[in-house]
Order: C-alpha cells, then sequence, then structure tokens
C-alpha cells in the first residue's frame, strides 16, 4: 500500500523590501560582469596590443572593459574575446572551422 505524506509546507512570499535588495544585488553582479572581458590569445600578445584591444572594445561597447588574457595554443594564432554576451572569434582555429562548414 502507497504511504500518503503530508502536503509540504509553503513559504510565505519574502517581503517586498527583500525582494528588492536580492534584484538590485542582482543587477550590480550584472554590470560588474558586462565590464569584464576574457582575451583567450594562441600566442602572447604584447602591452601594446592588449591596450589597443582594450581601446577598441571600449569604442564598441561604450564602456570600460577589464580585460583578462590567457594563452590558448589551441587557437593556433589570433584571438577570441569575450566580454558579457558578445563573442569576437578572431582565431585561426575559428576561421579553419568556418571554412570547414562551408
Amino acid at each position: 500500500m502507497a504511504q500518503l505524506h503530508p502536503p509540504a509546507e509553503r513559504k510565505p512570499p519574502a517581503p517586498a523590501a527583500a525582494r528588492n535588495r536580492c534584484t538590485l544585488r542582482s543587477a550590480a553582479r550584472v554590470r560588474r560582469e558586462q565590464n569584464r572581458g576574457r582575451g583567450d590569445f594562441g600566442i602572447r600578445s604584447s602591452e601594446t596590443q592588449l591596450k589597443a584591444i582594450a581601446g577598441a572594445l571600449k569604442r564598441r561597447l561604450g564602456r570600460d572593459i577589464d580585460l583578462t588574457t590567457r594563452i590558448d595554443t589551441a587557437l593556433v594564432g589570433g584571438i577570441v574575446i569575450r566580454a558579457g554576451d558578445l563573442v569576437i572569434d578572431g582565431s585561426v582555429q575559428g576561421k579553419l572551422h568556418a571554412l570547414a562548414t562551408i
């Protein structure tokens, strides 16, 4: 015979002030994340190149981007930039993949 379980207790909704604080924290986190970017390079880049890339991103996105970099040898060469929901693939690997799918 199947066991019957009592219905789960429902929690009362959070007060409006608490919901607003959560919403404000979420919005602040989204803004912080939008100002961060990551550049995956196929080879090591100079400080001058990094400044030029950061300047180009600022012009395109209209805000300063805190760009972190790393070397990804799988890219062969070039760069893949991720900033918020924007992805710019200028890598050799990406170009080869695009040619292969034609």
